[in-house]
């Protein structure tokens, strides 16, 4: 290759290198969730309720029914749906859901543990609608979740090769997802993140990836989960820590090994 000509592609290639990992991953979500996202079927285990749900169940006999397969998943359909369409129709009408009022006389709604009303993915996904919402959010969260994996992966060290199969694998693996439309993996989604950006932080103290290590933490908290939140935020600080310092005693013994040879 001719100076010239790698003068003329250097701007097309490291165009490339920053867009063509989110673009993979987008696409291998898509390639998961092709069904719902062509078909436009809803991503939600609704038909547990002719099973479960008195209301219900006299139709489950009925031609076409098809009960799920998990019924532990009921809380998607139960729980989350009821959740994420109120707070999609009180966003639509302009009003932010700080309370409900359709639970007892009353409670907090915006408050409530399992909201996540300002959780970036939620609010890019509650523009599809109440039903499209669970389908276009699981897409985000899964391409999300394996890119973020490879930058972490990347900034170790390792090669592109072991950033796209730590991607994949985190992305595709049983508990993200069983649980996908959960708020566990709601969150677990900006633990890779925050790892990224805390370990990059420590590496090159610059003020750049100070400024973007809250973009985990605060997305990890606005996506609320009491079980999953507090680890993230206690781990990555000292996994990276703890990494680093590893590596400058390694360092520091290699040193004196070479010298006293």
């Amino acid at each position: 290759m001719s100076p010239r000509f790698a003068a003329l592609t250097w701007p097309w290639r490291r165009l490339g290198d920053r867009l063509g990992p989110p673009a993979l991953f987008l696409l291998l979500s898509a390639a998961f969730l092709w069904q719902p996202l062509l078909t436009g079927q809803v991503f939600l285990p609704t038909d547990l309720s002719f099973r479960y749900d008195y209301l219900w169940k006299a139709l489950e006999s009925e031609p076409g029914r098809v009960v799920a397969q998990n019924p532990l998943l009921s809380d998607v359909s139960d729980y989350y749906y009821p959740y994420a369409a109120y707070a999609i129709e009180r966003l639509r009408a302009g009003h932010f859901p700080l309370w409900n009022p359709y639970i007892l006389t009353g409670t907090p709604f915006f408050a409530s543990a399992q909201a996540a009303v300002l959780d970036p993915v939620n609010l890019l996904a509650t523009l599809a609608g109440p039903e499209a919402y669970w389908t276009w959010g699981a897409w985000l969260r899964l391409a999300l979740l394996g890119f973020f994996t490879y930058g972490f992966v990347r900034c170790l060290g390792r090669s592109r090769a072991a950033g796209l199969a730590a991607g994949v694998v985190f992305m595709v693996c049983g508990f993200v997802v069983v649980w996908l439309n959960y708020s566990v993996v709601t969150s677990l989604v900006w633990l890779p993140a925050l790892f990224w950006a805390t370990t990059r932080l420590m590496q090159s103290g610059r003020p750049a990836w100070l400024a973007r290590r809250p973009t985990g933490p605060g997305a990890r908290g606005c996506a609320w989960h009491c079980w999953g939140s507090s680890p993230m935020a206690l781990s990555a600080p000292w996994a990276a820590a703890g990494r680093l310092g590893w590596r400058r005693a390694w360092c520091s013994w290699s040193a004196g090994s070479s010298s006293s040879g």
